[in-house]
């Protein structure tokens, strides 16, 4: 079958067919969770929303999670069950509006990758100097530090994938213990809170603080990305797990986050990132001094392990472009491990230069009046606002997609009901045909004649090599209402069968399709002809 690039948007592509044969099934729904966490969840943020908005930040959070990430996860969710390829948002695109918007997708949701990479490495420059604030006071001392930070990302992310995730499990799990302590840091100072002012016109959002409701949407984006892995998922319903108990735990730790500081940190700290730290010192008293300084080695590790999240992750997006020649072939090379290695390498290239120039040689080359220091600090806010608006475009894609191929789909469904009142819908047996099959015993088989991806672009997941195969079943018994069907060929997703008044669902399993259909006279008359409707997987 032609790739997308070669024959239309209706096709599978060549990634989605050939892309589950390269790279191992591994992650569960324990894995999906860390990764969700370790990419939308940076717990700094919470300082900054404490410190900026005051008690209003509770309704900018409350805001942020109702209005984009339980819609996010609810759209993700459901293209990620119609179409659980590798490349998430590059894959959906590609199928509501084609190879060239999708690959503009693609790049909008890879790029944003690269870019935080960087604010991993600074994250652990900014770290580093609080236990020491001598410590790395030059901007090329810092962009050392950075890419030592992105190269160590790099090979663990080349490693088994199975062992670079156990890490990451482990670091995911020691992050939310010292999140834990940052709330329970709150509790203890309840007796001594710091004098935030909790009138009732405090709480209310203002224009002079409507910009962190931008800080939120930051905060929470990269929803789809543990989708980049689509086909190293285990099982399917890991995808609505991983969104439902991963967003939980976002929500819950930047509240969690914002509660700690406003409580236990005084006023004029509040904003800054060191703020994290700085609660469970002043929270727990004599032993303050100490978790804290473990909280800070715990938040070095995190951020150190999160590079090589974002570098794995978002690697899988030029791995399937090289798969569907988007990008150049060697991209999807993989290595001993099964791991797209030139991919990873690529994209830790990019973003090793980027840090270089940034910290390294732009500071000591460039007259600009600017203190070095000051100088790259400007560049990197640059940076990162481009990471904002750029990945804001991909999501705001994300949902067109969503509209888009739910369109497609409610279409294609009037019209096979359509066709189905007006006679079979792909070919029609001759009389005597007919004849034969009502005076069959019950063992009988029945083969369905398969709709072609082409007339079914939207057809369920379909098998492994891409659009949906045959069906073949087995009834047996007298029953005549209805009949489960013995194992066919392999194939997954929800199947509708549609007759005149009535469109019957079945779940099927997810590597050989178990279906019920009525075999009433309507069963007699028109199954064998083949009158069907492939729905799209249900999200719940």
């Amino acid at each position: 079958m032609a790739s997308t690039a070669e024959s239309g948007s209706s096709d599978v592509l060549r990634s989605e067919r050939i892309a589950g044969g390269i790279l191992p099934k591994v992650l569960n729904t324990f894995d999906m969770v860390a990764i969700f966490v370790a990419i939308v969840l940076f717990i700094s943020n919470s300082a900054v929303m404490a410190g900026g908005a005051g008690p209003a930040a509770y309704i900018y959070w409350g805001l942020g999670f109702i209005t984009f990430l339980i819609p996010g996860a609810i759209v993700t969710g459901q293209l990620g069950l119609m179409f659980p390829g590798e490349g998430s948002i590059y894959v959906w695109t590609n199928k509501a509006f084609g190879a060239f918007l999708g690959f503009f997708a693609g790049f909008c949701a890879w790029w944003p990758g690269v870019l935080v990479m960087i604010a991993t490495g600074v994250a652990v420059v900014s770290l580093i100097q609080q236990l020491n604030a001598n410590f790395l006071t030059e901007p090329w001392q810092q962009g050392v530090i950075i890419i030592a930070v992105i190269a160590f990302s790099f090979v663990l992310s080349i490693l088994r994938f199975r062992v670079t995730q156990n890490f990451v499990n482990i670091v995911f799990v020691a992050y939310g213990g010292a999140i834990l302590l940052i709330g329970l840091a709150g509790l203890l100072s309840l007796g001594h809170p710091a004098p935030v002012d909790y009138s009732p016109h405090a709480w209310f959002p203002t224009w002079a603080t409507a910009t962190f409701y931008g800080t939120v949407i930051l905060a929470l984006l990269g929803i789809e990305v543990p989708l980049n892995m689509g086909v190293e998922i285990t099982h399917p319903r890991s995808i609505t797990r991983y969104l439902l108990w991963g967003s939980v735990v976002v929500m819950a730790a930047y509240l969690i986050g914002t509660f700690g500081v406003m409580v236990a940190v005084p006023l004029k700290d509040q904003g800054s990132p060191s703020a994290i730290a700085e609660a469970v010192q002043l929270g727990f008293g004599a032993a303050g001094n100490f978790l804290g300084t473990l909280v800070t080695f715990i938040f070095i590790g995190f951020f150190i392990f999160n590079t090589a999240v974002y570098n794995y992750s978002f690697g899988r997006l030029l791995f399937v472009s090289g798969l569907d020649r988007r990008m150049p072939a060697f991209m999807s090379k993989v290595n001993a491990n099964r791991v797209p290695w030139v991919a990873v390498l690529v994209q830790s290239i990019i973003s090793a230069v980027l840090t270089a120039v940034t910290f390294i040689i732009a500071p000591y080359s460039l007259s600009t009046g600017f203190r070095p220091s000051d100088l790259s600090t400007i560049v990197y806010v640059i940076l990162q606002a481009a990471v904002t608006v750029i990945w804001c475009i991909s999501m705001v894609i994300l949902f067109i997609d969503v509209i888009i191929i739910l369109d497609r789909v409610d279409r294609q469904h009037r019209r096979h009901i359509a066709h189905n009142r007006r006679g079979p819908l792909l070919h029609r047996s001759s009389h005597h045909q007919r004849r034969r099959h009502r005076r069959r015993n019950h063992h009988q088989s029945y083969q369905l004649t398969p709709i072609p991806p082409a007339a079914s672009p939207m057809g369920g997941r379909g098998e492994a090599a891409g659009g949906m195969g045959s069906f073949n079943s087995s009834f047996f018994g007298a029953d005549r209402h209805s009949r489960r069907g013995g194992r066919g060929a392999q194939w997954s997703g929800d199947a509708c069968v549609a007759h005149r008044r009535l469109v019957q669902c079945a779940r099927g399993e997810q590597d050989a399709g178990d279906a019920s259909v009525p075999t009433d006279g309507w069963f007699k008359k028109n199954y064998h002809r083949g009158v069907r409707y492939i729905a799209p997987p249900c999200l719940f």
